[in-house]
């Protein structure tokens, strides 16, 4: 047999060679694949657990939000309720300086009144008594009995009311978080009392049952009693006078 020659054997050395280093650079690529899958596999992990971190404080944050929304709704409550006491104390202190001032000038007239009383009893006692004329006399005595009686019962104050069919009626200017509140474009000077009641509708639909907290001059506020909202309130919805 015939032994190969020089040249197949270097031709079969050199395949034998690319082989290897064919096989040794494919197990190499497969290495670095597998580590690049493992690094990928690791950084999801990672950015899943930041992930869920993530959501966990955003959960945290919303309901921190959702208490603090709270609290300021219970805090603007306890502050409409406190300006709606300052409300009905300044108006009730109006009202006692009007009855004070009343009764301090029904005082003065009275005071006059019995001053010229005096004056006409010494000018009776001085006077004959054919000058003597009873019917004035009679009507004096009526005019001071009558001032007497003002005197003893002051008049109350005026009670503010509505007094003509358009001031029944108002628009909401404007609706609170949460729908807790409204505002109207009704004020004091339209006649607006606290603890007066409006029913909110559009067209024929009522959609809630509001009382007044807090007056203006030119506007009001008015809570909305939750057992009574039947839908969502919107700036423009009219406001009824509740009978």
């Amino acid at each position: 047999m015939k032994p190969p020659s020089p040249l197949y054997l270097w031709l079969l050395a050199a395949i034998l060679v690319a082989t290897a280093a064919a096989y040794v650079h494919r197990t190499m690529a497969h290495r670095q694949l597998s580590d690049r899958h493992a690094a990928l596999a690791a950084e999801s992990a990672v950015l899943g657990a930041a992930l869920t971190t993530a959501r966990q404080s955003a959960d945290a944050l919303s309901l921190q939000v959702d208490n603090l929304d709270t609290a300021l709704g219970e805090a603007r409550t306890r502050l409409t309720t406190t300006e709606t006491r300052n409300v009905e104390l300044t108006r009730e202190l109006i009202q006692a300086r009007s009855q004070i001032g009343e009764s301090e000038n029904l005082a003065r007239e009275l005071a006059a009144l019995q001053a010229a009383h005096r004056i006409l009893q010494q000018e009776v006692a001085a006077a004959p008594p054919a000058a003597l004329d009873p019917a004035m006399l009679a009507a004096f005595e009526r005019v001071m009995g009558e001032l007497g009686q003002r005197l003893a019962s002051p008049p109350s104050a005026p009670r503010l009311s509505l007094t003509s069919t358009r001031a029944r009626t108002a628009l909401v200017v404007s609706v609170g978080p949460s729908q807790s509140f409204v505002v109207l474009n009704y004020g004091a000077e339209h006649g607006a009392l606290p603890r007066q009641e409006f029913l909110i509708r559009r067209g024929t639909e009522t959609l809630a049952k509001v009382h007044i907290s807090d007056v203006r001059p030119h506007h009001s506020i008015a809570q909305v009693q939750p057992d009574s909202l039947s839908g969502v309130l919107h700036k423009g919805d009219s406001a009824v006078l509740s009978p």
